[in-house]
């Protein structure tokens, strides 16, 4: 398929011809386009012939361990993991740009200097690893992954694809956030060609949920509130509340996009307390309101309609500053 952009690959592709035994990870609390880049670069490389190992800070969230069946992801554990690092030519980061976003890889890979591949479409102001592409024009990780194996040329199958499609699809809100483009379609349509179950995916991301996990999103939706002259909408998660219905929150894919339903509402906010006092935080809008710049304030990132900040302090001290911050952007 021929595609409008041209971006330079050289480096990437000199690495990958060069070296023989990869690592790739991806950031803290991995999503759809984190898991489906790393699954498709994985099964791309093994198509070269490379030697492959996947290490990542966190589990694989429930609903996309079906793009993994042979459970080739190990959650790392520097005791059990630091040789497979040192035995490496490189490491591939997709979907984020720094050590700091791939846990407690980047601490062990700062200490042992591996040199490192940067594949991502996040906006950043540093100079991420020894060679990059960061094209934040791209809709996903997994369009970056699916032109480089393009100008690889390596051959399409549906190992490789059905994790692309993944990434594109959650990334971009089931297509319907601004960085979607008729692009997108073209390359949506190259992976349906090669066998890619759209029904059957949708099935597996959706609709997987656990007794539990459903009793834990009735909870959270019915403790709803609302700011912003009912333009902001919030929820939140508690560990007593998880705890009380012995849900993982994590399980409930896009709980966050629920404040979005509600109409006359453009911005939603989740609010998930993990380990201590550290809280998670989910943005998302509609319309013309980019939640990056909000996220921004907090030392989180992320895209206009789609965005997220972790920050280790307890919800008392961040709640208010947030949708407050999220009240000036609907003024501006």
């Amino acid at each position: 398929m021929e595609t409008s952009k041209k971006l330079n690959w050289k480096p990437i592709i000199a690495m990958i011809e060069k070296y023989q035994r990869f690592v790739i990870s991806t950031h803290i609390f991995p999503d759809g386009d984190a898991i489906g880049s790393q699954m498709g670069l994985y099964y791309m490389l093994r198509k070269l012939g490379k030697q492959v190992v996947l290490l990542n800070n966190d589990h694989t969230p429930a609903n996309l361990r079906f793009l993994d069946p042979d459970r080739t992801i190990y959650r790392f554990n520097p005791m059990q993991h630091n040789h497979l690092l040192t035995q490496s030519d490189a490491l591939i980061v997709v979907d984020t740009n720094s050590y700091e976003r791939i846990g407690s890889v980047g601490l062990a890979v700062e200490k042992i200097g591996v040199k490192t591949i940067c594949i991502d479409h996040h906006l950043t102001k540093t100079n991420f690893g020894d060679v990059r592409m960061i094209d934040t024009k791209a809709c996903a990780a997994a369009e970056l992954v699916y032109r480089l194996a393009k100008e690889m040329e390596v051959p399409l199958d549906l190992q490789i694809a059905q994790p692309l499609y993944v990434g594109l699809l959650m990334d971009t809100g089931s297509f319907r956030f601004f960085s979607t483009t008729p692009e997108t379609h073209l390359i949506v349509s190259d992976l349906l060609s090669c066998g890619v179950r759209q029904d059957q995916v949708y099935s597996q991301i959706y609709e997987t949920c656990t007794d539990e996990a459903i009793r834990l999103l009735g909870l959270t939706l019915s403790k709803l509130k609302k700011f912003g002259g009912g333009k902001i909408a919030t929820l939140t998660v508690t560990h007593n509340m998880s705890r009380e219905t012995g849900a993982d929150p994590y399980e409930i894919e896009g709980l966050v996009n629920y404040t979005l339903k509600i109409f006359g509402v453009n911005i939603g906010i989740l609010f998930l307390v993990e380990k201590g006092p550290v809280v998670k935080i989910s943005l998302r809008s509609k319309g013309n309101y980019n939640v990056s710049e909000v996220a921004k304030k907090f030392g989180g990132g992320g895209h206009y309609h789609a965005a997220g900040i972790r920050i280790d302090k307890p919800l008392s001290k961040i709640r208010s500053d947030v949708i407050h911050a999220c009240e000036q952007l609907l003024a501006d």
